[in-house]
């Protein structure tokens, strides 16, 4: 990632949100999104921590797996606890190591 993703919460407006920071990946993939959830069941900090997972996901995918298509499933699960689903079409973790942002993320 080359900077930080920031984001002004003033309202909730989740779905504005998820959808501007996915334009940025217009022209270098090809993203299919299934969003699931509504304002009510994000919290502002849910919606910063959501924000930056999509971002480094996506991230990954593209620059490490070479991915040109991702598909991202955005719901709630039964603990109503945010579960983000990707697949994409790249090759993956060539070296056979996770890296950093594995680690992070677990």
């Amino acid at each position: 990632m080359n900077g930080l993703l920031t984001v002004e919460i003033e309202s909730n407006d989740y779905a504005q949100k998820v959808k501007n920071s996915l334009e940025k990946w217009d022209s270098l993939l090809q993203l299919e999104v299934q969003n699931f959830l509504s304002d009510s069941e994000v919290s502002p900090q849910g919606l910063l921590d959501l924000l930056d997972t999509l971002d480094e996901t996506i991230t990954n995918a593209y620059r490490h797996g070479r991915a040109t298509k991702v598909k991202i499933e955005i719901c709630m699960n039964q603990e109503r606890k945010i579960l983000l689903k990707v697949e994409d079409n790249g090759v993956g973790n060539l070296s056979g190591k996770p890296g950093l942002g594995f680690e992070t993320y677990n």
